[in-house]
């Protein structure tokens, strides 16, 4: 995955209009007989193309222009990637499978392995993408963002210098449950937030938990 420049921009889809709860839906859900209901109060709100038609309303909202292919992607939830950014949902265009409004704050890596920590001596390590090691900066990553989750693991946002290829990789932490320490008494993980969002998500964590 990447991280490109969208232009931001204004385009028109369509949604569908619930004739029962009246809420405007970006996709439907279809059934084997042919008819669709609402992905909100599950009401079938057609039976067939006709009528499905029938209940299109188009709609003005922002969307992003790919540099890649060139298409307009709109801000809805059908191409939101599952990460945000700029707080707000990230948008993929889903040909080139790149998000149009920024780098994402990414939980879960990939699992490509493409991406590895590198020994600098003393007590420093840096990221490197494995794939581009020849290339101008030896594959070597920006950290844009570190996050910290509720098992105290530090998770490393990375995008490649040289192909700006991102991903995700996080520190392996072993966590002793309770009665693992001297006396058996409780303990909680201290966390330190690296921003007033993430602390506002996080909070207070016990061993009793884990």
């Amino acid at each position: 995955m990447k991280a490109v420049k969208g232009e931001k921009t204004e385009t028109s889809i369509g949604v569908w209009i619930c004739p029962e709860c009246k809420a405007e839906c970006h996709s439907l859900l279809g059934e084997e007989d042919g008819s669709s209901k609402c992905e909100h109060c599950q009401a079938v709100v057609a039976h067939g193309k006709e009528e499905l038609k029938a209940l299109i309303t188009e709609r003005k909202v922002t969307g992003y222009m790919c540099p890649l292919c060139k298409e307009t992607i709109p801000d809805t939830p059908s191409n939101w990637s599952g990460e945000t950014t700029n707080g707000t949902k990230a948008v993929m265009c889903p040909q080139c499978h790149v998000v149009l409004n920024g780098r994402p704050l990414i939980h879960h890596g990939e699992l490509s392995e493409e991406f590895k920590p590198s020994y600098r001596g003393t007590d420093y390590f840096e990221f490197r993408h494995v794939t581009c090691r020849e290339g101008e900066h030896r594959g070597r990553c920006l950290i844009y963002a570190a996050l910290i989750d509720n098992q105290g693991r530090i998770i490393f946002n990375l995008e490649c210098r040289d192909c700006g290829r991102i991903d995700a990789l996080k520190t392996h932490t072993y966590l002793m449950a309770k009665g693992e320490t001297p006396g058996g008494e409780d303990h909680t993980i201290e966390a330190i937030y690296l921003s007033p969002e993430l602390r506002s998500r996080i909070g207070k964590h016990y061993w009793d938990d884990l």
